[in-house]
């Protein structure tokens, strides 16, 4: 994970992860970003990422 980013619009927590291809792993040309959301397991106290395919960062999400 590279950085955690707060949203205050929709109360989320994103993190930015980079993501390295194989077997291009030495070519930084080849790399790319992937953005996903925290959230908090209020059952195990918890922070999870969850993957997402699409998602808009800025529209609050409904939580679990």
């Amino acid at each position: 994970m590279t950085d955690l980013i707060y949203l205050k619009e929709s109360d989320t927590v994103m993190a930015l992860c980079d993501q390295w291809w194989t077997p291009d792993k030495n070519d930084i040309n080849k790399s790319h970003y992937l953005f996903l959301p925290l959230y908090l397991d209020p059952n195990t106290g918890k922070v999870k990422m969850e993957y997402r395919g699409k998602w808009k960062p800025l529209k609050p999400t409904k939580k679990n």
